[in-house]
């Protein structure tokens, strides 16, 4: 298996897991917590700044993501943030935000937006660092990628 920035191919299986999982965690818990009060309780639950801090990047991947102005945002210490997400959800923050970023793009250019609308709409702020941090994750090209998504859609069709 090819070793890359972010590990092996098993290795980015995983972080994509893991995105997910999260993702459905703070969406369940956001909808529990908004029915008449009641809290959001189960083995493994998420701290509710964690919560915040996750749904505020998967709603702003296009704004700065830093810890530094993730910290002043929440009041929370970058080192204590690092902690909770590597506790919480097995990887760093710098690599969630960057896997979520990935989906964006994917997203967007299987709904065949071109590689660099997709770049700046997921956040990324230059093109050819968005270019190998993609490959890196899902191992092809953006645009091959694109060509791939949007011959499956075809293809379904």
């Amino acid at each position: 298996m090819e070793a890359g920035h972010f590990g092996t191919k098993d290795q980015a299986f995983r972080d994509l897991f893991v995105v997910i999982i999260s993702g459905v965690m703070v969406m369940m818990a956001m909808m529990v917590k908004g029915e008449e009060g009641m809290s959001y309780k189960m083995a493994g639950e998420f701290p509710d700044i964690l919560t915040s801090v996750i749904k505020y990047i998967n709603e702003n991947l296009q704004e700065d993501l830093s810890l530094a102005s993730l910290e002043k945002r929440f009041y929370i210490n970058r080192s204590h943030l690092g902690r909770l997400c590597r506790k919480y959800l097995g990887i760093s923050l710098h690599r969630y935000i960057i896997l979520q970023r990935i989906a964006r793009a994917q997203a967007l250019l299987a709904k065949g937006n071109s590689a660099m609308d997709a770049c700046k709409g997921a956040g990324f702020n230059d093109y050819s660092n968005f270019r190998k941090m993609f490959k890196k994750v899902t191992n092809l090209s953006p645009s091959v990628y694109a060509k791939i998504s949007l011959q499956t859609a075809a293809q379904r069709e």
